[in-house]
């Protein structure tokens, strides 16, 4: 939902700004009612207060004031302050956007989209995000830029979507400039430049957007635009774990596990997968899994190993279906079983993930689980050296097998 409390007037002393707000509030001035409401429900000078924001809200709105209409639309919308009631959000949304107030439209936009006080209408939600968006919105150009990419409500066409993130980001929206960032990364409706994406995810970043700050940290661990640098790849990274990003948790787990930007901390790693696998984060359960097998700061036990990687495997992790097919071919933890082994391997593989292909290829290689098959080894070896996995790359290129296609790029 969008609810913005930018106001045009010329910047003051907050406390003074904040004073003359109150006063014009009281003096029934709709546009200081609702510019206060926003800054009741964001904290911003005074203390969160959805009670004093409904009833501000409300005074705006019975006087037609539109930010005030969206901004009690918004509440309805999240239920603060009050029952929630999409319908009635969407009808308040409604009415703003008649108004020409750009927010609405987007408003009207996800509410379209997800079915949310009126039916689902994805083409619908379009016409909503591209109103707001020609006129400026910086909130419908992200949206109406995410459908073009995806294909949603909409032909799909990555350039036009582009063309719409770009535009929001312009206008200072951090959650489009990580997008464009993104798009920039993977040269997806413009031509790749890693660099480019550095610049606009680090924007995203230093305005305290969490995604932001978690793919910055991404950045300068892979070295994309950049080069690698753990010590502000950890720091980002907290950043972004301290406002509860569950991935950067995560990886926060990852860098004290292995004294990546930060000193070695195995107590320090464990709790921090635990906060991630608790949110459900299948990395984070993935790697508790391998605290438990090497003993790092928990109980040295394959039964509880298992136990955890069983869950994550079912949850269809590939790193976890892969690890699964190694304790059947093994024998670790259960009873040797190669045709188990193949199983795991074989949907891991199917998922792409480089470990579970290579694997799939040594089973064919060797008729482990399945009968020995040269060109289908081959198959899932090359698949595995085209991720850059090496053990595959040191198969094809050792002549044990016969290099062929795609994988000669890699060598």
């Amino acid at each position: 939902m969008s609810e913005k409390a930018g106001t045009e007037t010329k910047r003051e002393n907050p406390a003074a700004e904040l004073k003359r707000l109150e006063e014009e509030a009281r003096r029934g001035n709709p546009k200081a009612q609702s510019e206060l409401a926003v800054r009741c429900i964001e904290g911003k000078g005074v203390r969160k207060n959805s009670k004093k924001a409904l009833d501000l809200f409300t005074l705006a709105a019975e006087q037609g004031d539109p930010k005030g209409i969206n901004g009690l639309g918004v509440l309805y919308y999240t239920g603060q302050g009050f029952k929630k009631d999409l319908r009635r959000a969407f009808e308040l949304f409604q009415k703003a956007a008649g108004l020409g107030y750009r927010s609405a439209m987007t408003n009207l936009g996800v509410c379209c989209d997800n079915g949310e006080g009126v039916g689902r209408d994805e083409e619908k939600a379009v016409q909503h995000y591209r109103k707001g968006a020609e006129l400026g919105c910086d909130g419908a150009q992200l949206y109406l830029g995410r459908c073009y990419l995806s294909g949603h409500g909409v032909r799909r066409n990555r350039a036009e979507a582009a063309k719409w993130i770009r535009r929001s980001a312009e206008q200072g929206n951090a959650e489009a400039q990580n997008h464009l960032g993104l798009l920039f990364l993977r040269g997806e409706g413009v031509k790749k430049d890693p660099a480019k994406a550095l610049q606009w995810i680090r924007r995203g970043a230093e305005q305290g957007y969490a995604e932001a700050q978690y793919n910055l940290g991404c950045c300068f661990f892979e070295g994309d635009g950049v080069r690698r640098n753990y010590g502000r790849a950890f720091a980002w990274t907290e950043k972004a774990a301290a406002q509860g990003l569950t991935a950067a948790m995560t990886n926060l787990g990852w860098c004290y596990r292995y004294g990546r930007g930060v000193r070695q901390d195995l107590a320090e790693a464990v709790r921090w997968y635990r906060k991630a696998a608790r949110r459900g984060d299948k990395a984070a359960q993935y790697n508790l899994c391998l605290c438990h097998i090497r003993g790092d700061e928990l109980e040295m036990s394959p039964a509880l190993a298992l136990r955890r990687l069983r869950k994550v495997a079912e949850r269809g992790y590939p790193p976890a279906l892969s690890l699964m097919g190694i304790f059947y071919e093994e024998g670790y933890a259960v009873r040797r079983d190669e045709n188990l082994a193949f199983e795991w391997y074989r949907k891991a593989a199917e998922q792409g993930d480089e470990e579970g292909e290579y694997r799939l290829g040594r089973c064919y290689e060797y008729g482990i689980g399945a009968g020995k098959d040269g060109r289908k080894a081959v198959k899932w070896y090359r698949k595995a050296a085209e991720q850059g996995y090496a053990p595959a790359r040191h198969k094809l290129e050792g002549g044990m097998l016969p290099l062929q296609g795609a994988a000669n790029r890699h060598v």
